[in-house]
């Protein structure tokens, strides 16, 4: 009886076994399958503006650029001010006065110096830009063709201009980082890691990783667009 018992047992698990879906039907659907670890991955980056410069150096190996970027700012124009404060006092002497044609000419000359109290200024600030790996590079410039006697070829064929172009999204033409050379004007469109760097360490560990981890959201050029050619020598 016991063995007869055993056998039925042993039969309903076999059943059981092979009625049983598959390991990996098994698995719950919300959730996806595991990742390979070797599997790469990119992260999504933000945009962080653009800049517009000069080519004042390359470093080909680390793929940045040393860029002169010539920066506007305001400053205030002191005579502009004391004049502006002379004539609203004169104006408020004219009202005392009653005499209108001098409070008009007063507030006249309000008026000028107010437009006048700032004004625009510009330098040139030297700013290192580093490039993604993936950098993509395009030219406004198309490349100059020759024909058998020398003369510089100005109409491209249909064909030639799509094959320049490559991708129809991007703008310009096709170019290399090679193409990159001193006294290029560019234009730098920027990316960066999204969200707020770590807070800085403090004590020891303060040195360790904390520069490498603010670097990582720091701004690096997604695409470099070459829009004007060297001058030429003097």
């Amino acid at each position: 009886m016991r063995r007869s018992l055993s056998g039925m047992v042993l039969l309903v698990v076999a059943v059981l076994l092979a009625c049983a879906p598959p390991a990996e039907a098994q698995r719950p659907k919300g959730k996806d399958k595991e990742k390979d670890p070797g599997e790469k991955t990119t992260e999504k980056m933000v945009k962080a503006g653009q800049i517009r410069g000069t080519i004042t150096s390359i470093n080909e190996s680390k793929k940045s650029l040393k860029l002169k970027l010539k920066v506007s700012y305001t400053v205030p124009d002191k005579g502009a001010i004391q004049a502006f404060l002379n004539a609203q006092r004169d104006y408020q002497v004219a009202l005392l006065k009653r005499d209108v044609n001098a409070a008009a000419n007063a507030q006249r000359t309000m008026l000028e110096q107010q437009a006048r109290m700032y004004k625009v200024e510009s330098k040139d600030v030297d700013y290192e830009v580093q490039s993604q790996d993936e950098v993509v590079v395009r030219t406004m410039i198309l490349p100059e063709r020759f024909d058998d006697r020398g003369k510089v070829i100005k109409k491209f064929t249909r064909e030639q201009l799509k094959e320049l172009k490559g991708d129809p999204k991007l703008p310009g033409y096709k170019a290399e980082f090679s193409d990159l050379i001193q006294g290029q004007l560019v234009e730098a469109r920027l990316v960066r890691k999204p969200g707020r760097p770590p807070r800085p360490k403090k004590g020891k560990d303060a040195l360790e990783g904390g520069l490498d981890a603010l670097d990582d959201y720091q701004p690096h050029a997604s695409m470099i667009l070459i829009l004007g050619s060297p001058p030429p020598p003097r």
